[in-house]
């Protein structure tokens, strides 16, 4: 299990998210689709979304996943 815990101490919200790359790909696959994105446009297939917390100004988050 893994447990992401953000604590945002200002006042603006914070956001973070934890992803997978599918087999076969690395960082370098995943940053290059990254700036070919056009805005709106829906991760690259290859990447797998496990968790995004979203945590307003002076407050904390806590998201958990087990694979």
């Amino acid at each position: 299990m893994v447990t992401l815990k953000l604590i945002n101490t200002g006042p603006e919200i914070h956001h973070m998210q934890l992803i997978r790359l599918n087999d076969g790909k690395t960082f370098g696959d995943f940053t290059a689709a990254l700036k070919a994105l056009k805005p709106g446009a829906p991760l690259p297939t290859f990447v797998e979304e496990l968790a995004a917390p979203n945590v307003p100004g002076g407050t904390k988050g806590r998201k958990s996943r087990r694979n």
